[in-house]
């Protein structure tokens, strides 16, 4: 097996226990020629000078499907009343989810989850993405094979910003009752509550009880 130098941007470790099992060296940014860099569930926008230095590629493990590009996918997902989802691996560019898609995991939705329930659903299958496209990192021509699998995925359009999630969560003066349940199954955090905004005044929802 080949051991590989790998810069690795994220908070979780579970995934730098992936990596080391394989055998993988993590190496500090200052590395100068790694063989990859890996971004999972950050929001680190590499520059072109990051991106050109690995010998093979930079990587971004994306929490969410190719439709949904950005911030907020989770969200917009129930917003939209899908009935399923997925996570995304694909190569970096100076844009935010703009590069060629490597790997994609779909689930079901189903029609009980909310925000909170699809997040636990899609830290599960981003985590078992990693683990899976990690473990043929070694073998020559993968990035190349991975690619040809999976060029029929394209993202849809530019990546969603934070503040079309913060949208969402305004409550129209006029909102009918399906369209609030679908503004709190879409929205509805205990940090993060939908509101009305009237006459510069901001009335945040209580909490739901369980």
């Amino acid at each position: 097996m080949h051991i590989l130098k790998i810069i690795l941007h994220t908070n979780n470790q579970k995934t730098r226990d992936i990596l080391r099992s394989y055998g993988h060296e993590l190496v500090n940014n200052d590395y100068s020629r790694p063989d990859y860099i890996i971004c999972y569930r950050t929001y680190n926008i590499l520059s072109r000078e990051e991106i050109d230095s690995v010998n093979v590629g930079a990587i971004n493990f994306h929490t969410g499907p190719p439709e949904y590009p950005g911030r907020g996918s989770v969200n917009l997902a129930l917003h939209h009343n899908k009935t399923n989802f997925g996570v995304t691996a694909h190569l970096m560019t100076t844009e935010i989810d703009n590069g060629r898609i490597l790997d994609v995991r779909f689930f079901d939705i189903d029609s009980s989850d909310n925000v909170d329930t699809l997040w636990v659903k899609t830290e599960e299958n981003l985590l078992k993405l990693f683990s899976d496209f990690c473990m043929g990192l070694d073998e020559t021509e993968y990035i190349t094979m991975k690619l040809d699998q999976n060029e029929n995925y394209i993202w849809n359009g530019k990546a969603n910003k934070m503040r079309q999630i913060d949208d969402l969560q305004v409550i129209p003066l006029d909102c009918s009752e399906e369209h609030l349940k679908n503004i709190i199954r879409s929205t509805y955090t205990p940090e993060f509550r939908p509101k009305i905004i009237l006459h510069g005044y901001e009335f945040v929802m209580e909490k739901i009880n369980d």
